[in-house]
């Protein structure tokens, strides 16, 4: 039996990605440079005018009648947005900033109970007299209304809590790439350190003295032949120890 797929949501329109603030601010650009000239029309471009990565950024004009449809229902533009006053009666007290984070959920779980009364109210009444059943279904629709807009009262609070949440996780990223930064600094401090105890060995070598036998000076030999072999080991010793470094970065920053 194939497994059923789960309904999904629909893609954002692909006009989101224009959205951005770089966007914006050439908008608003193009805005100030039309009102400097003086330009006749609209306070706002003409849209053929724009870039295509621009023209998403200026809102539609509103339709010609006032009407637009929303869930297959026509709209009017001059109507107030519906709120509990004008589709219901509300059943609980007046929401105040010292009743809305304790009071909430005292009024939800009344009106469910409620509502899960009215349910098996009306179970019985389509069991008894079915004609009679228009009622008790307003005033399970009042019931449904009221918590609605209970629910939309914490979306301030819903507001917060997502933004609390991206500031924490920007904060612990943050604080992550620091003690990266930091594993990478003490990594790079010792691989300098024992390149300068490396240095420090070879300058000892060159200094012309062999088993206690001074032979820098034998006819300008020794001392030629030891600056020759020291500057030679200092070089690849600055490669290698250079290229532990940048090994060392690599596999840092592709973790």
């Amino acid at each position: 039996m194939a497994e059923q797929q789960l309904p999904v949501f629909p893609r954002p329109p692909p006009f989101f990605k224009d959205f951005t603030a770089s966007n914006l601010q050439k908008l608003q650009q193009l805005k100030d440079a039309q009102s400097a000239q003086q330009l006749p029309g609209l306070s706002a471009p003409s849209l053929l005018d724009l870039p295509p990565e621009l023209r998403s950024l200026i809102p539609p004009e509103p339709p010609a009648d006032g009407k637009y449809r929303s869930f297959g229902a026509e709209m009017d533009i001059s109507d107030p947005l519906p709120n509990l006053n004008h589709r219901s009666t509300q059943l609980y007290p007046a929401i105040t900033s010292e009743t809305t984070t304790r009071n909430l959920p005292i009024y939800l779980r009344s009106l469910l109970r409620s509502l899960l009364l009215k349910f098996l109210e009306l179970c019985s009444i389509l069991s008894l007299n079915p004609s009679t059943h228009a009622f008790k279904i307003k005033q399970m629709e009042t019931l449904v209304f009221n918590a609605h807009a209970l629910i939309n009262e914490y979306r301030p609070h819903q507001a917060r809590e997502s933004l609390i949440l991206l500031m924490q996780e920007q904060i612990e990223r943050k604080r992550s790439e620091i003690e990266r930064v930091k594993g990478l600094k003490e990594r790079v401090g010792g691989l300098v350190g024992d390149f300068e105890t490396e240095v420090g060995l070879l300058d000892g070598v060159g200094g012309g003295n062999v088993s206690g036998v001074n032979v820098s000076g034998v006819d300008g030999v020794g001392g030629g032949i030891n600056g020759v072999k020291k500057e030679t080991l200092e070089v690849e010793r600055w490669k290698e120890e250079g290229r532990a470094v940048w090994d060392a970065l690599d596999e840092e920053m592709g973790d």
